[in-house]
């Protein structure tokens, strides 16, 4: 079985601002998915080309 990357014996690194507290790994992820949000909003999908759109008429 493989190991953990890191220690996971040790006490958990915590942030406090006043009565919000989170660890620093939970904040790390939750600023990683806001930040996959972002860019799939900001980035394009992909379109197809001009010729490949076929006219109605």
């Amino acid at each position: 079985m493989v190991g953990a990357a890191v220690g996971l014996a040790s006490a958990p690194h915590v942030l406090h601002w006043g009565w919000f507290s989170i660890e620093l790994a939970n904040l790390l992820i939750i600023l990683a998915m806001v930040v996959v949000f972002v860019l799939a909003l900001v980035i394009p999908f992909g379109r197809g080309r001009a010729d490949d759109v076929k006219d109605s008429s």
